[in-house]
């Protein structure tokens, strides 16, 4: 509560008795400026003693531009003066006959406030009186102030901190006029664990894997997996290993030192699916020998079933069947051979997928009889061509 202003008015009664009336109106400071002013009147007679409980009719105005202007604004109260004869009752709070407190335009002014009073609590006001209101009404006009108006306004020279973002925006620092915060649109760089251990990716979720694939890989959320900004399987963290999801696949096996297809600084190997091609199917042509089919060394799968396809016409068969295959764009898909079956058979728990069986190899053995590799034992072993044998193929990154 801040004291503005203490006015002396004298009120007259139509006898001629004069009584001194003391006003005090004070103003509440608030978020929102309230609507109204306190008013308080101390009554006394003509001989100095005062009126105290004690019902009063009061009149109040707001008269525009002297204590004989127009009124702007007339409202009417019932208040009961207290022991002390203190009279109090809040302007813009009464029963309004002229005008609404709201609406006076404070910076219209000067203004005046007239306070006429019934000593017998009745309309016949007896009393009247008025006195320039000289900062009240002006807090009131203070909340309606426009910034674009005034006459000392910041000078904005560009270096302002201005940020229009989403939701999830974190600053963190010191920045100040000289060295503001920068919120710009930027893709959050991360490493594939990284990205991995968002609890809840968004759909639409953009991040760059900064060691996604050798040289990184701008990645989204589909809602369901991580994929390249083309929709594709995204590249797994380089270098690859077993299990990745990889180029159409999943990495069965990468090259080391000493392997066909090795180059140093470079990362190749074999890429499988996650799930059988066939639950059983036949090598074929028993009996027949296919020139060309016999490799059984890393790298020499895929020329196996090239020679298998090119010579054997026998329908369903596990190297058609693998040299058939198409998936996520890549159709180079083919039967491995011998050893890099073993090779996945060795990471087959990275891999997943396979059955505790026997899988047909490309490596074919003699005329009757094909290379198997046991995904239970880890036997390798030869079978007839005629048996019906689990399909898992294979193709180079």
């Amino acid at each position: 509560m801040i004291m503005l202003e203490r006015m002396k008015v004298k009120l007259k009664l139509h006898h001629t008795i004069t009584i001194l009336v003391v006003i005090c109106i004070t103003y509440s400071l608030a978020a929102q400026s309230p609507e109204k002013l306190s008013y308080q009147a101390i009554i006394r007679n003509a001989t100095g003693n005062i009126i105290d409980n004690q019902l009063m009719g009061v009149r109040i105005s707001i008269l525009q531009g002297s204590d004989a202007g127009p009124s702007v604004y007339t409202e009417t109260h019932t208040a009961t003066t207290d022991q002390n004869g203190l009279l109090t009752l809040e302007a813009g709070a009464g029963t309004p006959s002229l005008g609404t407190f709201a609406a006076i335009n404070w910076s219209a002014g000067p203004y005046y406030l007239k306070t006429e009073i019934d000593p017998l609590g009745g309309t016949t006001y007896t009393m009247s009186g008025s006195s320039q209101l000289l900062s009240v009404p002006y807090a009131l006009y203070a909340k309606s102030a426009d910034y674009n108006t005034l006459s000392n306004k910041p000078v904005l020279d560009g270096s302002e901190t201005k940020i229009t973002a989403g939701p999830d925006v974190i600053l963190t620092g010191t920045g100040t006029i000289a060295s503001p915060y920068q919120a710009n649109v930027k893709t959050q760089s991360v490493t594939n664990v990284q990205k991995n251990a968002i609890t809840a990716p968004f759909t639409g979720q953009v991040v760059w894997c900064s060691d996604c694939g050798p040289l990184g890989e701008m990645q989204v959320f589909n809602g369901t997996v991580w994929t390249n900004v083309a929709g594709g399987a995204a590249l797994p963290e380089w270098p690859p290993s077993a299990g990745d999801s990889y180029l159409g696949g999943i990495v069965a096996y990468v090259f080391v030192a000493g392997d066909p297809g090795y180059v140093a600084g470079e990362y190749h190997g074999l890429i499988t699916t996650a799930t059988d091609l066939s639950a059983g199917a036949l090598w074929g042509c028993w009996g027949v020998n296919l020139p060309g089919a016999g490799g059984t060394a890393l790298g020499t799968g895929n020329q196996n079933t090239i020679d298998i396809v090119a010579t054997c016409t026998d329908a369903g068969t596990a190297g058609r069947i693998s040299s058939d295959f198409s998936q996520n764009g890549y159709s180079d898909w083919f039967l491995p051979s011998r050893t890099e079956l073993q090779k996945m058979y060795d990471n087959r728990a990275a891999i997943g997928g396979f059955s505790a069986t026997e899988y047909w190899t490309s490596s074919e053995a003699t005329n009757l009889l094909a290379w198997v590799v046991n995904f239970s034992t880890g036997a390798i072993t030869t079978v007839n061509k005629t048996n019906s044998i689990r399909v898992r193929p294979a193709r180079y990154f």
